[in-house]
């Protein structure tokens, strides 16, 4: 279906003289034509002063440049994939919808405190791989040093095999260790690391 000239692949990229090329091309000329009409509307109803301040209509005017210098000069390298732009107007939406809009200006808000809780999450982890390195750090093993150790636990952090990171780091503790007690205990402070760490992290 995917490969190259497979029926999926027909309809996302025809060949050039196809009647399904020919169809999207109308799609587009009649859409380029659209998106003209209504950024002339908009600016002749607004202002100079009230159109220009207005970040989505200077990104109207980029995708609609682009769209005009594609309908003649269709193989420019590089105008195919800015008029993918014009996907990015359904965000419009978000400045007409009024529960959109809130859902928007709540994400944007809450950035801040999510940047400093991203930074408390960063602090903490870096500290933990100082102390993973100082306590388990072994040729070639997941805490050799301090960006193997942070990428570790970052994996960790994601709960991707984090079962599977505890305990490997507690076998390779039994191994470290002198006798059966030793291993024992090393295997438990692994262990014991690994929870406090998730733990800390799942509070934050």
């Amino acid at each position: 279906l995917w490969r190259p000239g497979g029926p999926v692949a027909r309809q996302v990229n025809p060949p050039p003289d196809s009647p399904e090329a020919a169809a999207l091309n109308v799609i587009d000329n009649l859409l380029t034509a659209l998106f003209s009409v209504e950024l002339v509307l908009n600016l002749v109803s607004h202002r100079l002063a009230v159109f220009l301040p207005d970040m989505w209509n200077w990104f109207d005017v980029v995708v609609v440049a682009a769209s005009l210098v594609g309908v003649p000069y269709d193989n420019v390298p590089g105008l195919n994939e800015l008029r993918l732009l014009r996907v990015l107007r359904v965000c419009r939406l978000f400045k007409y919808m009024r529960s959109l809009n809130m859902i928007v200006v709540s994400i944007r808000e809450s950035v801040p405190a999510v940047g400093h809780a991203f930074l408390l999450v960063l602090l903490l982890t870096a500290v933990f791989a100082i102390v993973a390195v100082t306590c388990f750090a072994q040729p070639d093993n997941a805490y050799s040093d301090f960006g193997t150790a942070m990428l570790t636990l970052w994996q960790f952090l994601t709960f991707d095999n984090a079962a599977s990171v505890t305990q490997t780091l507690m076998a390779e503790m039994q191994q470290e260790a002198a006798d059966d007690q030793a291993a024992g205990a090393a295997a438990a402070g692994a262990a014991l690391f690994m929870v406090l760490y998730q733990i800390l992290i799942v509070f934050v």
